[in-house]
């Protein structure tokens, strides 16, 4: 009977130390499986690492690729720019130099037409001309400041007459060589004694030159007068 108690505490003893041992296999696979998942863990970790780089690198390069689009714009908008501003001062440039051409045409048709009118004059150190028609030795030359008394008759080279103090019946009185008059009046004049006559054929740029004067002598007008120098006073 004392035999039977014994085994059968020792074969119910058995089964708790079955389960006993078992625990260490199962704690075992507990660190593995967390190993596993730490593994799987981190590689997802270094591929999400990645992926974010792969789409730092995209956007980097998109970025670039925007800047480089930009800049080839803006060289292409400057390029176009410079090229209408070298356009633009090309084509003033070309305005200029044909103002140019067509005022040296201009000058050289007007000292031809020049050279043509005073052929057989005198001609001054200023470009004007003269010929004393009616000469007086007894006469007097006027100084500068005095005042002088003349008649006239105005004319363009068409023979055109556009003023006159003999029409008028009234000469006209000024200081000569004092700028009162068109400058080859008072060069003009000077030449001349009391009592003389002469004929004057004045360049456009002793006259009224660029301007013309009073819608009568046009720009650039050669002028031609018959003057008579009547009196000085004193």
């Amino acid at each position: 009977m004392a035999v039977e108690v014994k085994r059968r505490r020792f074969n119910s003893s058995s089964p708790a130390q079955s389960n006993e041992g078992s625990k260490p296999a199962e704690s075992g696979n507990s660190e593995l499986d967390q190993r596993l998942k730490a593994l799987e863990k981190a590689k997802e970790n270094e591929a999400a690492e990645a992926k974010l780089r792969e789409e730092e690198r995209k956007r980097t390069e998109e970025l670039k690729a925007l800047k480089a689009q930009k800049d080839a714009e803006s060289q292409e908008k400057e390029a176009a720019r410079k090229a209408m501003e070298n356009a633009k001062a090309e084509e003033a440039q070309s305005k200029v130099d044909a103002e140019e051409q067509k005022k040296e045409e201009e000058k050289a048709a007007l000292e031809k037409e020049l050279e043509n009118l005073s052929e057989g004059y005198e001609k001054t150190d200023s470009g004007l001309r003269y010929k004393i028609t009616e000469t007086n030795e007894d006469g007097e030359t006027p100084r500068r400041g005095q005042k002088v008394n003349v008649h006239y008759t105005g004319m363009l080279t068409d023979g055109t007459k556009f003023d006159s103090s003999i029409d008028r019946g009234k000469p006209i009185t000024f200081p000569i060589g004092t700028g009162r008059v068109i400058p080859g009046w008072d060069e003009g004049l000077m030449l001349l004694k009391t009592g003389e006559k002469a004929r004057l054929i004045i360049p456009s740029h002793l006259a009224y030159g660029e301007r013309g004067a009073g819608g009568v002598i046009p720009p650039n007008a050669i002028l031609i007068f018959d003057v008579e120098l009547l009196s000085i006073e004193e």
